[in-house]
């Protein structure tokens, strides 16, 4: 008989043994992961995630929500104005980001 739980203690031996190797490796693999997260959470840092809405109102009205606290609700045809002013909105913003200071007064990324 004490062969035999000579043999049973070598199997639960190798069983932790093994266990203990899993364990190892789903430790290395966790620690990874986190460093990848932090990684991406770093170069993501300050940046919003646009999870932007459109509704239309039964007047016509086209509102996007998600860019701040309240929805930008215009009419089509100030849209359509808005958009054709695009190009010079999106130069002035490059040129006040070139601007030292400029993040402290107007903070366009957020």
């Amino acid at each position: 008989m004490a062969k035999k739980n000579t043999k049973n203690d070598a199997d639960t031996n190798a069983n932790v043994s093994a266990e203990d190797q899993t364990t190892a490796q789903l430790l290395a693999e966790l620690k990874e992961a986190k460093k990848k997260l932090a990684a991406a959470e770093a170069r993501n840092k300050g940046v919003r995630k646009a999870n932007l809405t459109i509704k239309v109102s039964q007047k016509g009205g086209v509102s996007v929500y998600g860019m701040g606290r309240f929805p930008t609700t215009l009419y089509p045809t100030q849209w359509e104005r808005l958009m054709m002013v695009m190009p010079e909105i999106k130069s002035m913003i490059e040129e006040d980001r070139k601007r030292p200071g400029s993040e402290k007064q107007l903070k366009w990324d957020k």
